[in-house]
């Protein structure tokens, strides 16, 4: 439950890679591939994960072959989602890269009173866009109604789903 930021610490600088919201699996490279940890996993807010030991997951992976497959169909969506965040990024421009991530994160059910809990630094980072950026295009989406943003704390709140959607161009 809750959402977690996953960064690398890259020419001191840390840049977020992805956020693993609830039922997501976080540690699964480092684990799988017997490397140490190059990323932090952060909580974002109140968040409850739970460990697998490693001896389990090895030993469920070669005595249960629906876990073994269930697991190789997990990381076959892995590739793809970083594929197509490969294409979002070279194809599709900033308010639009924003709507789907902001459409992204309204799907988590701990969000609180509705906003969505990532600071616009984070948000920033994942979408590898400039402070000022991300400000001018959620300017943009407050003005337009579509956004709410919030002082204190500072949150983002969605009031108009269907209005976010039409500008990620995305279906529903």
């Amino acid at each position: 439950k809750g959402s977690v930021k996953i960064t690398r610490n890259i020419d001191n600088a840390q840049v977020v890679l992805r956020l693993a919201m609830s039922h997501d699996f976080i540690g699964y490279l480092s684990l799988l591939k017997h490397w140490d940890y190059h990323t932090t996993a952060t909580a974002i807010e109140n968040t409850e994960v739970f460990f697998i030991p490693k001896h389990v997951f090895f030993k469920a992976i070669q005595n249960d072959i629906r876990f073994a497959n269930l697991t190789l169909n997990f990381l076959c969506s892995k590739i793809n989602a970083y594929n197509e965040l490969v294409v979002d990024r070279a194809t599709k421009g900033v308010q639009q890269r924003l709507a789907i991530l902001l459409l992204t994160l309204d799907h988590n059910p701990e969000q609180i009173d509705g906003c969505i809990p990532v600071s616009k630094k984070d948000i920033a980072s994942i979408l590898n866009i400039k402070a000022e950026t991300l400000s001018r295009n959620l300017s943009s989406l407050s003005k337009t109604g579509i956004i709410k943003l919030h002082s204190k704390p500072k949150l983002i709140e969605i009031l108009s789903r269907e209005k976010l959607l039409q500008v990620s161009k995305m279906q529903d």
